[in-house]
């Protein structure tokens, strides 16, 4: 029974459900035309390093500077990084 008033009563009021949804959407549509868009970028870059130092040094017998050189787990960073970056095409 109470099933039917609501159905009745959406029924008699169906122009102002319809107005009310028509007002959200034309404004949300002429707000969206009207609004200034925003580009955002990001970019990752590996630059490789060389191991011409680290085998200079060891040669010249500074092999504590070659080591402290090196970094590794820096590398191993970056290598996870690009790992996760989804690639650009």
């Amino acid at each position: 029974m109470e099933m039917r008033k609501i159905i009745g009563i959406v029924w008699r009021r169906k122009w102002i459900i319809i107005q009310a949804f028509l007002v959200i959407f034309l404004t949300s549509v002429i707000g969206s035309y009207y609004m200034t868009p925003v580009y955002e970028s990001s970019a990752k870059t590996l630059i490789k390093s060389s191991s011409t130092v680290s085998s200079l040094l060891t040669n010249i017998g500074l092999e504590d500077l070659s080591s402290m050189l090196s970094s590794t787990e820096t590398e191993l960073e970056t290598y996870i990084e690009l790992a996760n970056v989804a690639p650009v095409l």
